[in-house]
């Protein structure tokens, strides 16, 4: 046993938190061990945090590149991710014109900065575009983002209808919870139908559109009983670029469609023929930013996609199957059977637009970057939209999270979160990901921040990273640095960030965490991350319920997603998976592997609908050994349209056996009452699974996390006391038998 410290301070420079290493023997000289320490002492680039440095308005000069590559570089930077974005509407411009995105001069401009930052040992990243996400002025309506957006309107027997399809339109738009983010170029009534209250057969719909006449007016007086006149209108080119720099602003690509996708890679292509330096020999990785397309859920062809997919027809579901993209599905009157196909075929609808956005934007951007030498970095989350948490972050070579500061209230003893937000969901989706597939890198756009600029302290910036460490990143890409001449004065040029300037009063000992950081990131990037725990939360319940929206996602059940809390706190550890990992993976003497990683055990939240191959698989994992908590609802029901039946019954009996057959290793448990008891009620789990724990911990606090890595024979572990003024004294048994304990210092990269 051994007491573990934190310090408690106000000053993050004094701020202490311990990395234990045991393993490293009395041997300690072998080459592999000090190859570790001398990364952990002076680590490389691609373990110092980057900035997203942004070049406000494109107004840019190659002395001033120059200035900020320096002052970046002695400041302990690693690398910068180019980001043009628009000019701040409040600064001065100085007079410097702006350069056009792509043009010579800026490619000129972009080799420049590469190579000054490549003389310094630095790394360049560049963002696909300009703002977010991929669009530009040269985008027509055939290339153009899609969505239907709805609306509905009540009716009863003898009433008339009498609209336009302009007044349709414009009851529509208004209908939405926002307005819109750019200028449609087009808008056509894509369906319309007549469906009665607590409709509960398809033949009762009746579809009107055959009734509009050549000027678009709808003329109709509605039989007895009471209706919803439920119609979808059809946009292209809905979403414009946020914040888009000259020559990447205007129209959103389609991102739904390979040749759209391809076709806007190919022009970064330009840069090499301009300057004669392959793109590779320039930046190291591709960057794309949240998947922000303003509820694009509609492409050319995807109905015969679908058909092909499922093998029936989508079109008599319209009315049922779109929603408002920051709503989600509402309450709907149906009868109870007729309400269970309709989830159904919303499953297919929305499992199906992931994999065509997966398949023809996250993949085909993924191989554009492979063929021409380059890294993917990629954002898996986004809004309204989650378009594939999971697999979203098992493509890239470089998963990325974002994490935010606030976004709570900030003046807390105690590190809290804002899970309506989701930031530390994304982190551990993008941990998850990069587990699961070897990734080296698991990045974070960090410290975002689009309020309280000048508030931002050392101390938290150091707090809040801790965090992104413990739930598994180990790189930081700063949000971030503000493209400013030296003439713009104080504050300069700012879009948005935690004042990442040499102009900050805290600069000048900003390189004290700088280095903290990379010694962290050098440590987790050379080492395996070991997770005891997977745990699948109800996503299938929520596609075919609620939509792809993000909140219900992070809050439903409420405890799915704080769980990663207590079981660090308790001295375990888990990853989020879905249901094809599970399918997937090789289940063999109680362990279900997936690539490097290997699961003791498996937690479904609240899981009421699965895959029935997801369910053999959930059966083939017991039977080798592997254990199983089943918390809340018992899944009793398949998820598709077709074959619905069938696949119930496998579902259902799959699960009304298992508890019954495995006692001792398939567990029901009730949900947690509150936030307040998650803790004690984890350790309930822990202490029925009787699994592996990474630290044995006597008393387990709300306020201690913990991560174990491996690399090789030796054990690491990060413990981080997360509460800014409170003193931690644990007792704390380290699972490592004879081998010999040591403290790397991160601060100062010492160690005794």
């Amino acid at each position: 046993h051994r007491d573990l410290h934190s310090f408690p301070t106000r000053r993050s420079s004094d701020l202490l938190f311990v990395i234990a290493l045991a393993g490293l023997l009395n041997s300690c000289q072998r080459n592999d061990v000090v190859g570790l320490y001398s990364g952990f002492q002076d680590p490389p680039a691609e373990a110092r945090p980057f900035v997203r440095w942004w070049w406000n308005g494109n107004r840019i000069t190659e002395n001033e590149i120059r200035r900020q590559i320096e002052v970046l570089h002695s400041a302990g930077i690693g690398g910068v991710e180019i980001n043009p974005i628009a000019f701040p509407e409040w600064s001065d411009s100085l007079g410097i014109p702006s350069l056009t995105w792509l043009s010579p001069e800026w490619n000129r401009l972009l080799a420049l900065a590469s190579e000054e930052a490549g003389k310094r040992g630095m790394i360049t990243d560049l963002i696909v575009g300009s703002g977010w996400p991929f669009g530009g002025e040269f985008i027509n309506v055939d290339e153009s983002v899609q969505r239907v957006i709805t609306n509905s309107i009540k009716y009863n027997g003898g009433d008339r209808i009498k609209e336009t399809s302009g007044t349709l339109l414009q009851k529509a738009l208004e209908s939405q919870s926002r307005a819109a983010e750019g200028e449609a170029f087009s808008n056509e009534l894509f369906f319309i139908r007549l469906v009665p209250e607590m409709v509960g057969e398809m033949f009762l719909v009746k579809d009107l559109l055959p009734l509009i006449d050549s000027d678009g007016n709808l003329d109709y007086t509605i039989p007895a009983g009471s209706y919803e006149l439920v119609y979808g209108i059809l946009q292209k080119g809905h979403r414009h670029v946020m914040h888009g720099a000259p020559g990447a602003a205007g129209p959103v690509m389609d991102h739904y469609r390979r040749n759209v996708t391809l076709a806007y890679l190919n022009r970064l292509k330009k840069i090499s023929e301009d300057t004669g330096i392959p793109l590779h020999k320039l930046i190291r990785a591709l960057f794309c930013d949240s998947i922000e397309l303003a509820g694009a859920n509609w492409t050319d062809s995807f109905e015969e996609i679908f058909l092909k997919t499922y093998g029936y027809d989508l079109k008599a579901w319209f009315p049922f199957i779109f929603y408002e993209s920051y709503r989600g599905y509402e309450k709907d009157k149906f009868t109870e059977a007729f309400a269970d196909q309709v989830k159904r075929v919303r499953y297919d609808y929305n499992k199906l637009l992931v994999r065509v956005f997966l398949d023809n934007f996250t993949q085909t951007f993924q191989d554009f970057c492979t063929e021409n030498g380059l890294l993917c970095r990629y954002q898996a989350y986004g809004t309204p939209f989650l378009m594939g948490m999971m697999e979203g972050n098992m493509i890239p070579d470089i998963p990325e999270s974002n994490n935010w500061i606030y976004s709570v209230d900030m003046e807390t003893d105690e590190w809290i979160w804002n899970q309506d937000h989701g930031y530390m969901i994304w982190n551990l989706y993008a941990a998850s990901g990069g587990h699961l597939t070897g990734r080296k890198i698991i990045s974070c756009e960090a410290m975002t921040n689009t309020r309280g600029v000048f508030k931002t302290s050392l101390e938290e910036i150091k707090r809040h990273d801790d965090m992104n460490f413990i739930t598994g990143i180990n790189h930081t890409i700063l949000h971030g640095y503000n493209y400013s001449p030296v003439e713009a004065g104080f504050p300069g040029w700012i879009r948005y960030g935690a004042y990442f300037s040499e102009q900050n009063t805290w600069w000048p000992y900003f390189r004290k965490w700088t280095d903290y950081n990379s010694r962290l990131s050098y440590i987790f990037q050379n080492s395996k991350p070991v997770k005891n725990i997977a745990i699948v939360g109800p996503t299938g319940d929520i596609w075919s319920e609620r939509g792809l929206i993000r909140v219900p996602f992070h809050k439903e059940p409420w405890y799915c997603y704080r769980l990663w809390e207590p079981l660090s706190q308790s001295g375990s550890s888990c990853d989020y998976i879905d249901e094809k990992i599970i399918t997937d993976a090789n289940k063999q003497k109680g362990l279900m592997k997936y690539g490097p990683v290997s699961y003791q055990a498996l937690i479904l939240c609240n899981v009421r609908s699965m895959e029935p191959q997801t369910a053999e698989a959930v059966s083939e994992y017991v039977e080798s050994g592997g254990k199983v908590v089943i918390i809340g609802s018992v899944p009793v029901r398949s998820l598709s349209y077709m074959n619905a039946e069938a696949n119930d019954n496998t579902v259902k009996n799959i699960f009304d056996d298992l508890p019954d057959e495995y006692p001792d290793r398939v567990f029901r448990v009730d949900e947690p009452e509150n936030q307040e008891e998650l803790l004690s009620w984890t350790e309930g789990i822990l202490g029925k699974l009787k699994i592996d724990k990474d630290l044995e911990i006597d008393e387990p606090c709300k306020d201690l996390f913990q991560i174990r890595n491996t690399d090789g024979e030796r054990d690491i572990w990060f413990i981080v006391n997360s509460n800014r003024s409170e003193t931690i004294k644990i007792n704390a048994e380290f699972p490592t038998g004879n081998k010999t304990p040591w403290i790397w210092n991160p601060e100062d990269g010492s160690r005794k």
